[in-house]
């Protein structure tokens, strides 16, 4: 059941530039509508960014962006700018400037325009957006020293599970040991690569072992029962190895395995091995992947320090997932999407739910779970007013598509909202009645207003008739005036 709490919170969203129908993956401690776990937000992660990377003049020298500046004279020119106004900050921070960002997406537009000259308004947009993302991206390659890289991240390692949390704990201790070297370095020292390859070699026998062990004891259950089914065994264990090999998601990896001896045990009259093969599938390791794998692997394939942390902390950062896919024309609107973690994201792609729900029953809980935060939200009114409808259309959107698996229950936000939508109404109400009366009020003050400007008129028109025929009369006097000085002195000088 759906069940609404106050907000404890003090956290403001703030959805300027952001795209309206995404605001809900902006929601602090979001959680995952798949796994549950909580996210970190793309704001959060940004401005780690802005702290840990190096300044431009640094990149520049460093030739990082050489690629962009060769492309475009114009982008040249911005960033060689950069370099002589503030040569101590990296490009993010450069670019919180509104002006220089401005300055900046022009340059980038001019590029786009050059090598795109008969796309729209819209495409360009797009385009910009996509360089901008990758000049970011390689501004980041080199970031500073680990000591300080791993302080400022450490924040997120509370958000990280598993494999992910043992890798950001090992470079935690690397960075006490080698604080000025920065991630990349430290991954390609021959000490720390030639520990971790060999632990990873021997690791990776071991699972080796442990999955030749356990799918023998599986076959041997078999052929206990059975002895004609040993090459029958046999070719379910490669099976299931290429599904080991191909899936990525433990669950789903372990549905499908025994989805496949499953179907195999009825079709053989083995029902009655079904629980012990199910026991000893559970015992099957999760993946050949490893703190030691890590390692090796982006010193074999020459990781950035970007890489390494994106690495790292992406696959817990929200994500917008649309419940029926694009693939399926579903549509980019905020009543087809959930906020996923960018691993439950990637893991779906555009499996149907009624499939996905299978390997990842926890689902429909977890989506209950962030319905009711989400409500939250709306409810204190700390999202735009078009969510208002949103809770009530993306469980819709829900049942619909999964053919009534994903029953998200909205009653009690319903109710609340009805609660506080005859409360805004009220408010309404009475904003309108007081607005009437200041509007009736004004209105009679005009009419007073225009009396009195009538009455002033009249009395200026009256002023100004009595004006004329004052000077009718001035006139009329000084006539007689002038009339009787010229008598007298033509009376003086025939005298």
């Amino acid at each position: 059941m759906l069940t609404i709490n106050p907000v404890k919170t003090n956290n403001n969203i703030n959805f300027q530039g952001k795209t309206r129908i995404r605001a809900i993956k902006y929601i602090p401690n979001i959680t995952c509508a798949c796994c549950g776990k909580k996210l970190i937000l793309p704001d959060n992660l940004a401005k780690a960014w802005k702290s840990i990377s190096k300044p431009i003049s640094f990149i520049m020298k460093k030739g990082l962006l050489d690629k962009w500046t060769k492309r475009s004279d114009s982008i040249a020119t911005v960033l060689n700018k950069f370099v002589q106004t503030e040569p101590e900050k990296p490009l993010e921070k450069i670019l919180d400037n509104q002006e220089n960002y401005h300055e900046f997406k022009n340059a980038l537009l001019d590029y786009v325009k050059s090598r795109h000259p008969d796309s729209d308004a819209d495409t360009n947009d797009e385009y910009v957006n996509r360089v901008l993302d990758s000049i970011r991206k390689n501004s980041r390659e080199i970031l500073k020293g680990a000591s300080p890289v791993m302080k400022r991240l450490a924040v997120f390692k509370k958000n990280l599970h598993g494999l992910k949390r043992d890798i950001f704990e090992q470079f935690q201790i690397y960075a006490e040991k080698y604080p000025r070297k920065t991630l990349s370095e430290i991954v390609n020292m021959d000490e720390i690569y030639k520990f971790h390859s060999a632990k990873n070699f021997l690791q990776r026998a071991e699972t080796r072992e442990r999955l030749d062990y356990h799918f023998g004891n599986i076959k041997k259950m078999i052929v206990k029962q059975k002895p004609e089914l040993a090459d029958f065994a046999d070719d379910l264990k490669e099976k299931a190895l290429k599904i080991y090999a191909a899936e990525a998601d433990p669950k789903i990896k372990f549905h499908k395995m025994k989805e496949l001896y499953m179907e195999a045990l009825e079709s053989n009259n083995l029902a009655k091995l079904k629980f012990k093969v199910a026991d000893e599938l559970k015992l099957v390791p999760e993946s050949f992947n490893t703190v030691d794998s890590f390692f090796t692997y982006a010193k074999n394939h020459n990781w950035t320090d970007y890489t390494i942390i994106s690495s790292i902390l992406t696959p817990h950062t929200s994500s917008y997932e649309h419940i029926i896919p694009r693939s399926e024309n579903g549509e980019d609107k905020y009543s087809n999407g959930l906020v996923l973690c960018s691993t439950c994201n990637s893991t779906r792609k555009s499996m149907p739910y009624e499939e996905f729900l299978k390997y990842h029953p926890e689902m429909i809980y977890n989506t209950q779970r962030q319905m009711d935060m989400i409500s939250k939200y709306i409810l204190s009114g700390k999202l735009p007013e078009v969510f208002n409808f949103y809770p009530i259309k993306t469980a819709k959107t829900l049942y619909d598509y999964t053919n009534g698996l994903m029953n998200i229950d909205v009653s009690s936000y319903c109710k609340k909202a009805l609660s506080h939508s005859e409360n805004r109404i009220k408010e309404k109400t009475q904003a309108i009645s007081r607005k009437k009366d200041e509007r009736d009020k004004t209105i009679m003050k005009k009419i007073k207003l225009q009396q009195e400007i009538r009455n002033v008129d009249e009395s200026i028109s009256r002023l100004n008739k009595q004006v004329s025929k004052l000077r009718e009369r001035e006139q009329v006097e000084k006539s007689l005036h002038n009339n009787l000085l010229n008598y007298l002195k033509t009376k003086e000088k025939k005298k």
